[in-house]
């Protein structure tokens, strides 16, 4: 018998996206954050993050703890933000 026999609830919960090669650029997971605006810079200095060319996934843990939680949560409406709409 198969996971999904013996378990379907895990497959209504499964979160997976496939997104296609990103051939321009590399991609960046964040996550951990937790509102430090000057370490997400940092990151993104030391990653060669280019929003025009990269994509951008979030893990998660990007707010709390800091008060620039709003400047962390800007880049998450930016195009290079995954999953967006494009």
């Amino acid at each position: 018998m198969s996971i999904s026999q013996q378990r379907p609830f895990l497959l209504s919960q499964l979160l997976v996206a496939h997104h296609a090669t990103n051939s321009t650029g590399h991609e960046l997971v964040l996550g951990g954050i937790h509102g430090c605006y000057g370490m997400m810079l940092e990151i993104f200095a030391r990653a060669s993050f280019d929003k025009e060319l990269c994509r951008l996934f979030s893990v998660g843990d990007l707010v709390d703890r800091d008060p620039q939680s709003l400047e962390v949560l800007r880049p998450l409406c930016e195009p290079c933000f995954f999953p967006s709409s494009r």
